[in-house]
């Protein structure tokens, strides 16, 4: 069995009647300070939309990050926004969706926001396949498609997908590609399932336990629709 997650996030962006008061870090760092040894400045680079040109802006965004002894647990906080970073080994979605519970509430407490903006829950996962006499119809069902007579033939190739769903309004990002193998020999796929928030915040700030609840099962299930049966069974070791 070979898992092949390679980062679970969930990403919580909030509202504030205040400016940013970068003393929150640190009020936040105080409760975890023992499972999170590890403490680093970050600048993450964000694209943002600037309402008076009506348009999108990328701008240097600074962050602290916090990480456990063997960074397998990331923790990262700038201005009005938490995200949460899982890395292998996974334990299961029960001890993730634990964990964020535990450090929103912190981030709560110690930042005090007037609510919740959006949430973001994305699970990337990287698949390697042998080269030899691979026929990626028979392990994946998401796949590229371009009409006849155009060669059926994809060694590189990018989809994004973006798929509504109702109660509660959310959307589902997609993008499924190649990408440069561990082992040189091999086929490397990555595929980024991101579920997004883009309703009501007043019914998300009520409901934020249900939103990732079934943020997760959509996740879940748009995972194991994408691979076929053989896929599951050779490169996973069964559903997982």
């Amino acid at each position: 069995c070979n898992p092949p997650l390679i980062e679970a996030v969930c990403d919580f962006r909030f509202s504030s009647s205040q400016p940013w008061d970068w003393t929150i870090p640190g009020l936040f760092y105080e409760q975890i300070r023992e499972k999170f040894p590890i403490k680093e400045q970050l600048n993450a680079v964000e694209t943002i939309i600037d309402p008076g040109q009506a348009k999108f802006v990328q701008q240097l965004q600074p962050k602290l990050q916090f990480s456990t002894e063997k960074r397998d647990e990331v923790i990262q906080i700038g201005p009005d926004n938490l995200s949460l970073h899982q890395l292998p080994p996974y334990s299961g979605w029960m001890n993730f969706k634990e964990s964020i519970i535990a450090y929103l509430q912190m981030y709560m407490k110690a930042a005090n926001p007037t609510g919740l903006t959006s949430v973001a829950l994305r699970y990337v996962n990287h698949i390697e396949i042998s080269r030899k006499d691979i026929e990626l119809e028979d392990y994946f069902n998401l796949m590229p498609q371009v009409p006849q007579p155009i060669p059926q033939i994809f060694p590189t190739f990018l989809l994004n997908i973006d798929v509504p769903y109702e109660t509660p309004v959310s959307g589902l990002r997609i993008i499924f590609g190649t990408v440069v193998p561990k082992v040189a020999e091999n086929l490397a796929y990555v595929l980024d399932l991101n579920m997004l928030s883009t309703g009501n915040t007043e019914l998300l700030n009520n409901r934020i336990l249900d939103w990732l609840e079934i943020s997760h099962e959509r996740v879940e299930s748009a995972f194991d629709a994408s691979f076929t049966e053989k896929a599951h069974q050779e490169l996973f070791g069964g559903k997982q």
